[in-house]
């Protein structure tokens, strides 16, 4: 008796794999295919001319959270300084100023940041309180987060050319004696909550950071209207580099709460100063503390 070919089966089924891999890679493409059709083309071809090196202006492709829960959020792609790497990143004061600048342009924060510098070496940063903190608060919005996070990237890059960093809070006078929050306590916290941002996140050296809580005590515009009042809420970031002369910085800077000779974003830092003041610009009841720890301050936190 014959026996049957008990292999043909076997062969069926070795076809059958195959042709259900091929089934299987076929699906699996036209998915992909599917899903790239809906790519943003502006922001597909942005990336192509960087990946590619065809960029004129060398500049990188980021893409941004969109944060709807904060105000002036940004969302969607800019363009960077400079092309990714280590040569994005600054080296110098002027490079720093440049990187934060086109930071502030690129991102559209011109009416929450301000940048300037001066001949001496010092970058001077002002941040609105608003785009920092929520009312009455000292913890960072993500807004904030975000901002310093880039900010803290160029100042490790240049650590070593950099000698001091001093973050100073400001609040306004509201002219309620029985106002439930004290302005020394809030503005040290919110200085100190920039610093312990950058310090934990950054690794920057504790010894390069001066936190500086100033109260009500140096408004920058009238107290008695609203708008005079929000441009008086805000965190204020001197950096001094190396070749600064801390002193002469000082005097330079001491001024700066006189609103006639306040630094704007055009750069005329000290052009009008006068003022002789030298080492510690402050008010002499400034809460201040050295390093990442919260500014600690001197007066009852409670109102009379």
């Amino acid at each position: 008796m014959s026996r049957r070919n008990k292999g043909g089966d076997e062969d069926t089924g070795t076809w059958l794999n195959t042709y259900a891999d091929m089934v299987t890679l076929l699906l699996t493409f036209f998915i992909v295919m599917y899903s790239m059709s809906s790519v943003n083309q502006e922001k597909f071809q942005a990336l192509v001319k960087v990946m590619t090196g065809n960029d004129p202006n060398g500049k990188q492709v980021v893409i941004m959270q969109n944060d709807t829960s904060t105000s002036g959020g940004t969302s969607g792609y800019v363009s960077g300084a400079t092309a990714s790497g280590s040569e994005s990143l600054p080296s110098t004061m002027d490079a720093l100023y440049q990187y934060l600048s086109d930071y502030v342009k690129n991102n559209k924060k011109e009416a929450d940041i301000e940048v300037t510098k001066n001949g001496t070496g010092v970058v001077y940063i002002k941040f609105s309180n608003a785009m920092m903190f929520k009312p009455d608060d000292s913890i960072l919005t993500k807004e904030a987060q975000v901002t310093l996070d880039f900010l803290g990237k160029g100042l490790k890059n240049m650590e070593s050319k950099i000698q001091r960093i001093q973050v100073e809070g400001h609040t306004a006078d509201t002219g309620d004696p029985n106002y439930p929050v004290n302005d020394w306590k809030l503005s040290g916290e919110r200085a100190a909550s920039v610093v312990t941002f950058l310090d934990d996140n950054k690794d920057i050296k504790d010894s390069l950071f001066l936190s500086i809580g100033y109260g009500n005590s140096h408004p920058t515009a009238d107290n008695s209207t609203e708008a005079g009042r929000i441009k008086n809420r805000r965190v204020e970031i001197k950096i001094y580099g190396t070749e600064s002369n801390l002193k002469a910085a000082d005097a330079i800077l001491a001024g700066t709460y006189d609103p006639s000779k306040y630094p704007t974003a055009e750069g005329n830092l000290g052009k009008t100063t006068t003022s002789k003041t030298t080492s510690q610009p402050a008010s002499s009841k400034a809460s201040v503390s050295s390093g990442a720890a919260s500014a600690q301050s001197k007066v009852s936190p409670y109102k009379d």
